[in-house]
């Protein structure tokens, strides 16, 4: 489908930028409650985890893939308390975010860590955390009559 909207594609030199990313589990936050994260790219939603509720832990383990990627700089995950279905007036609770610059997970092999989640209504003392791995790649891939003779072997 790439090469019907671009024909030339393969014969001019460009960038490749990928992003693998699993966002595992919480920790920290209030149980009996349900959580998702949204994952944004330099402040656009690409992705949403599913909706998890907190028992002894809080697991996702959702894996995300993308490539052809613009350029990123920021990868921001938001952790949100899900509405009470109850409660037809409850909205869903931002509880904090985490943000990872690009050039921290650039690299050939997955990073995998605990980061805090920060909140805007100031600092916690035991802030919640989310466990990630991900990995950012940016591959030039040259022209195709660069590896002609690698196509010949």
């Amino acid at each position: 489908m790439r090469k019907s909207v671009q024909p030339d594609q393969e014969h001019v030199r460009r960038t490749d930028n990928s992003l693998k990313i699993w966002i595992l589990e919480a920790k920290g936050v209030p149980n009996k409650k349900r959580y998702f994260c949204e994952l944004c790219l330099d402040k656009t939603l690409y992705a949403r985890t599913s909706s998890k509720q907190k028992g002894e832990m809080c697991f996702w383990g959702e894996h995300f893939d993308f490539h052809n990627l613009p350029l990123v700089n920021i990868i921001n995950i938001n952790l949100y308390r899900e509405a009470d279905r109850k409660k037809k007036r409850d909205k869903n609770v931002l509880v904090g975010s985490v943000s990872i610059p690009v050039h921290e997970v650039t690299s050939r092999q997955l990073m995998e860590r605990w980061y805090p989640v920060l909140s805007d209504k100031g600092v916690n003392k035991d802030p919640p955390a989310l466990r990630m791995k991900c990995c950012f790649q940016s591959v030039d891939i040259l022209p195709v009559q660069v590896y002609q003779e690698f196509l010949q072997v």
